[in-house]
């Protein structure tokens, strides 16, 4: 990874070293680049509606509208692609249950499937989170 690209609408967080300074020095340090595109976050409203409802189909429908209405952000990410190999980071840890997910999927079909997409998660997480999925 040469490059993160920070979707968190807002890059703080009570977890120690993810906040957007200390998260951007550590990264810096091992030679990696970091920039914030908080458009790409997932608006507050969409947020709170998945936590009183937790339909998690809802939640794709309002964020994909969101993103459709992020065009420039999306396509800022594709041309960087193209040069540097880059990752997306949020919040959440379960690729399959994050809007980043979501981003990556907008990524790959704005290039015909040209996006390789590599979920970097912690293996014994996979099992855990991926199973209830295919349930659904």
């Amino acid at each position: 990874v040469e490059l993160v690209h920070d979707v968190r609408q807002v890059p703080w967080s009570h977890k120690r070293g993810f906040s957007r300074s200390s998260l951007s020095l550590a990264l810096s340090v091992a030679g990696i680049g970091y920039v914030h595109v908080g458009e790409l976050g997932c608006p507050q409203s969409i947020r709170k509606a998945f936590k009183v409802e937790a339909d998690w189909g809802a939640y794709v429908r309002r964020y994909r509208q969101h993103l459709a209405s992020q065009a420039d952000a999306i396509e800022r990410i594709q041309e960087v692609l193209k040069h540097r190999r880059s990752c997306l980071l949020c919040f959440e840890a379960d690729a399959y249950r994050c809007h980043r997910s979501l981003i990556a999927e907008a990524l790959c079909n704005r290039t015909n499937g040209g996006v390789d997409v590599v979920h970097l998660v912690i293996p014994q997480k996979v099992a855990q989170s991926v199973s209830p999925l295919l349930q659904t």
